[in-house]
């Protein structure tokens, strides 16, 4: 016996009206973490295809996160006492972590698909404690979030 599911099976027409607020809000949540009211309303009567190709090239041209001064350190460039290499990694983990949450908070797609990605491909800082592994991981993320997945993959 056979079973039919009824649906409609045609596409959805595009979006080809110009953008109102309310749209142009939805928008940028989707591809961003929001955006602020000056934004939106610079982004109300553009059209969706041309906002969203805009913050495509936008995030495809965005300079890499800068690398912090410790970004190629070895165990060697800490202190020998552990006390005083631990505080200071907590210190470098904490500043970092603060400037990659700050960048977050910029609205771009590039971060906030970095930030998708860091909930697919999870690591944990505690297990390898190398902060210039945190670096690397976070670098890598923002380089591959929009680029060819087998490379990202391959990387990651």
């Amino acid at each position: 016996m056979e079973y039919f599911i009824n649906c409609n099976t045609s596409t959805l027409a595009p979006y080809t009206a110009n953008l109102d607020q309310l749209r142009a809000s939805h928008l940028y949540r989707r591809l961003g973490f929001s955006a602020s009211v000056a934004t939106i309303n610079q982004a109300t009567g553009q059209s969706a295809a041309a906002l969203v190709d805009s913050l495509v090239d936008q995030a495809l041209n965005m300079a890499p996160i800068p690398a912090p001064t410790w970004a190629n350190w070895t165990n060697a460039n800490y202190p020998e006492d552990d006390d005083a290499r631990n505080q200071l990694k907590n210190q470098q983990k904490s500043e970092f972590q603060l400037d990659y949450a700050n960048g977050l908070l910029n609205n771009n797609l590039r971060d906030r698909l970095s930030f998708f990605w860091s909930n697919h491909f999870v690591t944990e800082l505690e297990v390898y404690n190398c902060n210039s592994y945190l670096y690397e991981y976070i670098d890598c993320l923002q380089r591959n979030s929009l680029r060819n997945f087998k490379t990202f993959v391959s990387e990651i």
